[in-house]
């Protein structure tokens, strides 16, 4: 073991504070791992798309951006996964790193009952959702359909993996894939579990850490407000690399992209 992850088994947060918390593990030290859901319903927007190729949906729906790439995600019914570690702790090369951490999604899945599967390799999708169309950096359902996907930040010799596992479809999303009869409560343990054993690491139960820095997504006083505040938990579930600042921004929805491309 070199280690442990840190794991911070959170419940439902604001689409702005929970952008925010996983901005700041990025900046900070350590590995963390943090399983979260959202309250109100949100879209994610990946980092370079732009919300107004998102004006056809109701106004009422949150629009946040993660510092992640990819397509649009709509949070809704679903386990989310923030896991941020030193680069030494996963293969170097992306698509070698994507795999590893799939396979422990799969395996976590599998305690309950269910399969999920690499899908097979194909052209990568123009949609504006992360959703649409699995690549082979993705998860599927037996039905062939999308059920997770992810996106990685590099930056200062970390890393960012955002991960989102649908448990049932949404209305406005239904071509994903879903995992009927599994509550998310009981999914996030497996999965802190799983990830653990796959990166060598101890796992150890923690809050939330201080933070000494704003984020893109808050301010600093707005960070300490939703951390003092806590998560809202419920009884009822919810039944291609591009350099910015050299930095790397990776979703498994996309192709691999050089500078000035």
């Amino acid at each position: 073991m070199n280690g442990p992850l840190l794991w911070v088994k959170d419940g439902a947060r604001d689409p702005k504070a929970n952008m925010a918390l996983d901005e700041a593990l990025l900046a900070g030290d350590g590995a963390w791992l943090r399983t979260y859901r959202w309250v109100p319903h949100a879209i994610s927007l990946g980092y370079f798309q732009k919300p107004e190729d998102f004006a056809d949906l109701p106004a009422d729906l949150p629009r946040v951006h993660r510092i992640t790439g990819g397509g649009a995600i709509l949070h809704a019914n679903e386990v989310t996964v923030a896991l941020a570690l030193p680069e030494g702790l996963l293969p170097g090369p992306v698509a070698d790193s994507y795999a590893l951490l799939n396979d422990a999604v799969v395996r976590a899945v599998a305690e309950h009952g269910a399969a999920i599967h690499r899908a097979p390799p194909r052209p990568r999708s123009d949609s504006r959702w992360c959703f649409a169309a699995p690549t082979h950096l993705d998860l599927t359902d037996t039905d062939g359909h999308k059920v997770f996907g992810s996106a990685q930040r590099r930056r200062g010799g970390r890393i960012l993996w955002h991960g989102s596992l649908i448990l049932a479809r949404h209305e406005l999303t239904a071509f994903t894939g879903h995992l009927p009869g599994i509550l998310a409560d009981s999914l996030a343990p497996s999965l802190a579990r799983e990830l653990a054993a796959t990166l060598g690491l101890e796992l150890r139960r923690a809050n939330a850490p201080a933070f000494s820095r704003p984020t893109k997504s808050l301010p600093l006083v707005e960070i300490e407000k939703h951390l003092a505040a806590g998560a809202i938990e419920s009884a009822a579930e919810d039944a291609g690399a591009v350099a910015v600042e050299n930095e790397e921004i990776v979703a498994s929805d996309t192709e691999a992209a050089r500078p000035g491309e």
